[in-house]
């Protein structure tokens, strides 16, 4: 499969996950309040963590289809790249969170029913998805559904063979 074909794909299934992802913690700071400096973080976290198994099942499935490695070797993987993008998700969102209530203090960009999707926290944490997606392919594509982080690291450091051969971890 070509990478661009490849890449529409994963943006098809990464979007399914962005999609829960925005739901769970739209939900978590919208509905329940998790509006706090240690509460909004968790919200971000809690809706990537959802995101990232809908990612994985969707990816594993449709995107990067026929690897020899197990689920579990791959599992593992994915749950790296996915911390990590997290950590960068979560410090993304606060960033343009703080960001936004500074260029926009008091004065909400939209007052009504639409208030709530314009908000800094929300606005933030779109933010933040867009930019982990461009991350998280590059990590799945070339780590998780791939050979592996150990087999990458041992190829830069000259100790992996280069054919195309699998291997499994």
């Amino acid at each position: 499969m070509s990478i661009v074909f490849q890449y529409i794909r994963y943006v098809a299934c990464a979007a399914c996950a962005a999609a829960i992802n925005f739901i769970v913690g739209f939900a978590l700071v919208q509905g329940a309040g998790f509006t706090s400096q240690w509460q909004y973080p968790l919200a971000i976290a809690f809706g990537y963590a959802s995101g990232m198994m809908v990612n994985f099942l969707l990816n594993r499935r449709f995107t990067f289809s026929g690897n020899d490695r197990t689920r579990i070797a791959q599992g593992r993987t994915f749950l790296f790249v996915a911390t990590t993008g997290l950590v960068i998700s979560s410090a993304f969102a606060s960033a343009a969170r703080g960001l936004i209530e500074i260029l926009l203090p008091t004065t909400p960009v939209l007052s009504g029913a639409l208030a709530p999707f314009f908000s800094a926290e929300t606005l933030g944490q779109v933010f933040a998805i867009g930019i982990v997606s461009v991350y998280s392919f590059a990590g799945h594509r070339y780590l998780t559904f791939n050979r592996g982080i150990r087999f990458q690291v041992r190829r830069i450091a000259g100790l992996a063979p280069t054919s195309h051969a699998r291997a499994r971890e």
